[in-house]
């Protein structure tokens, strides 16, 4: 018995016995690496639910100064197919962005973007995307001027994370990493329904 294959289980809508809920419990105590901790703490969420007691368990790993652990701890908190909390997070969540970090923390950036995407298509938070649409404008235009590939692949999360909120399972559809071209791929009309649904936060103040 391994954690890949008490995930793969999971993931199958499968319930575990309790030996196997007793090894992922054991993974937190004892694990050989990063990633071992990181597939325990996925495993943990899928097979638990959000209690204050399992959230406090997860929660203070967002701290543990390990890439590949935090993007798990992040998908566990936010994203739709874990808890769902992004919600309660939202700050702790668009600090893990910022375009300093994102060579130490580019998994973690990757779930990031992704949970948050999860949230605007559910919330239409205008101002989440605000924040976001003004770190992409900005970062469109310095790759206009100076293209980098890296900095091409963090655009294409973000612009997802954007499409995702306006579009929800069909921008989920079209995605593919890899295959966009900066700016020729950006969408105006997508644009300009987020620049309208930024506008009508500013009107109700």
């Amino acid at each position: 018995m391994g954690l890949d294959e008490i995930l793969t289980k999971l993931k199958s809508g499968s319930t575990l016995a309790k030996d196997e809920k007793e090894f992922i419990a054991s993974k937190f105590i004892s694990y050989e690496n990063s990633e071992e901790l990181e597939q325990a703490i996925r495993a943990f969420g899928l097979s638990n639910k959000a209690t204050d007691e399992n959230i406090l368990k997860i929660e203070k790993y967002l701290e543990f100064q390990s890439d590949i652990v935090r993007s798990g701890v992040v998908k566990v908190l936010g994203a739709q197919s874990y808890w769902g909390l992004t919600g309660n997070y939202i700050d702790r969540v668009k600090g893990f962005l910022k375009k300093e970090d994102a060579f130490e923390w580019s998994e973690t950036q990757i779930a990031a973007f992704s949970v948050l995407g999860e949230y605007l298509c559910n919330t239409s938070d205008a101002e989440l995307y605000e924040f976001l649409f003004q770190m992409f404008v900005n970062e469109l235009e310095e790759y206009r001027s100076d293209p980098d590939y890296f900095q091409k692949a963090r655009l294409e999360r973000m612009y997802h994370c954007l499409d995702v909120g306006i579009r929800g399972s069909a921008a989920e559809l079209e995605y593919r990493v890899g295959r966009m071209e900066f700016p020729d791929n950006v969408d105006e009309e997508i644009m300009m329904d987020i620049v309208k649904l930024i506008g009508s936060k500013k009107e109700k103040v």
